[in-house]
């Protein structure tokens, strides 16, 4: 799979950050992020995903909404240990942050190399709530609304084998067992900001959440970029503590 490759600017490769892109995105979604990334001292890996744009087709060319595609992030993990890094840090956006925490699960473990953390920018935690949301946004009633949501996953599973459950991390949040930096806009229209509230809800343990008055899907950065580089530096250092000094502030 095509994937950008940052290296840390002090030239010693410990911890790697993979930042992966959401549904119909491609791997610039991830840059607005990346000097605040170089600035903790972590290398970056930008990667894509079967069937996405620019990527290889795999099988018929559908998507499955984070479950194989959760595959092609293990081998961006093995790629990394092969390259000379010790650790990882996944970051996902939209259906990028459904495969992340998909790389989680027990089948892909033990993993090539320790993943000590996840940030999740206006995730994807369950499809089934998103195509019944966006049925109610669209001025459904809610019996219809529920009615459309199960002919839709009728038709995309006879088309594609798309497995739900499979995908569904807000069910599999109890197992979940490595801290989680989460942002997620009120104003989003694509995946609702309720999910990301559920998600916070079910794992205060391990669940730092910025609800970001305004901000509508993946731009949580743009309503206040200081403060959202400012959250993704701490967390980074606290999972990733030891690493060398990177890039100063301008």
């Amino acid at each position: 799979m095509p994937a950008w490759h940052v290296p840390p600017v002090s030239g010693e490769r410990d911890a790697l950050v993979i930042v992966v892109h959401g549904h119909g995105g491609q791997r610039a979604q991830g840059l607005r992020s990346l000097r605040a990334l170089q600035r903790t001292g972590a290398g970056s890996l930008f990667v894509t995903f079967r069937n996405a744009h620019g990527a290889p087709r795999s099988g018929r060319g559908y998507l499955t909404l984070g479950d194989e595609e959760a595959e092609d992030v293990l081998v961006a993990l093995h790629w990394a240990k092969a390259a000379g890094y010790r650790r990882a840090v996944l970051y996902g956006f939209s259906m990028g942050g459904n495969i992340v925490l998909s790389v989680l699960r027990d089948r892909f473990q033990p993993f090539p190399l320790p993943v000590t953390g996840v940030l999740l920018d206006c995730p994807a935690l369950d499809w089934r709530r998103t195509i019944t949301w966006q049925a109610r946004r669209f001025g459904m009633p809610a019996f219809m609304a529920r009615h459309v949501s199960t002919f839709v996953q009728y038709v995309v599973t006879r088309r594609s084998g798309q497995d739900f459950d499979t995908v569904n991390q807000l069910a599999a949040a109890g197992r979940f067992n490595v801290p989680i930096l989460l942002w997620h806009g009120t104003r989003d229209r694509t995946i609702p900001v309720s999910q990301s509230d559920a998600l916070a809800a079910a794992r205060p343990d391990l669940v730092e959440y910025h609800r970001v008055e305004g901000a509508k899907h993946i731009r949580c950065w743009n309503i206040n970029p200081a403060h959202y580089e400012q959250t993704l530096e701490h967390f980074i250092r606290r999972v990733l503590p030891g690493l060398p000094q990177g890039e100063p502030h301008a």
